[in-house]
């Protein structure tokens, strides 16, 4: 099913995402589609488009292979026919909506469709519980102990505030901000190279048998 844009940003961002394939050449394109096509299991997507892609245009291109059926194509080169005729704003001339219409194509075939859709299933079980973590970063402080009096510094203590960055189930981006003592940071990477063990272990018994379907290592 076909994700088109539903929000004013969604849509200029699509209208974006057309203009930057616009400028792909045709056979880098069928070049990345052929490869994709070749795949009957789970990859990682990501770095297989970057091995196509230019990297300023992969997540573009990206969103157009993940979210465009080809039911909605002749809605779609309706709106690439609708930006060429703007000659106010000239965003693209004819050579280039012959470009992204030969691209669109390309990436709505039914076999591009089906290596889609199960990319689209794993991404879903990853995301179908909790938050979709989107970034993390530490910031490393030391904050000053005063006297009683206020007018000098008996100490300082050093801590760590962890950020996590996350789309919540409704889409909205959130954060949450966890200070810590060096103790509590020690506990937490142990706890994580311990959950990174089973995560391993798992992988070992499971690929015996079963594809990764995260592309992970």
């Amino acid at each position: 099913m076909t994700k088109l844009p539903q929000t004013e940003e969604e849509s200029q961002q699509f209208f974006r995402d057309l203009l930057i394939l616009a400028s792909i050449p045709c056979d880098l394109i069928a070049d990345f589609a052929t490869r994709l096509e070749a795949e009957k299991s789970f990859f990682p997507f990501k770095e297989v488009l970057l091995e196509h892609i230019p990297e300023e245009a992969a997540d573009s291109v990206a969103r157009i292979v993940i979210n465009l059926e080809p039911d909605s194509l002749p809605m779609v080169e309706e709106m690439v026919d609708r930006l060429v005729d703007d000659t106010e704003l000239q965003l693209i001339d004819a050579v280039g909506v012959s470009t992204v219409k030969q691209n669109l194509h390309r990436l709505t075939q039914p076999s591009i469709r089906a290596v889609v859709r199960r990319l689209r299933k794993a991404n879903d079980l990853t995301t179908a519980t909790g938050n979709n973590l989107t970034g993390l970063t530490f910031i490393c402080d030391a904050r000053p102990v005063y006297n009683d009096d206020r007018t000098d510094i008996d100490g300082f203590v050093p801590l760590a505030t962890m950020k996590i960055f996350y789309d919540d189930k409704n889409g909205e981006q959130d954060v949450i901000e966890i200070t810590m003592s060096a103790n509590d940071l020690d506990s937490f990477l142990d706890r994580a190279s311990k959950a990174r063990e089973k995560l391993n272990v798992m992988r070992q018994k499971f690929s015996t048998f079963l594809p990764d379907a995260a592309g992970g290592e």
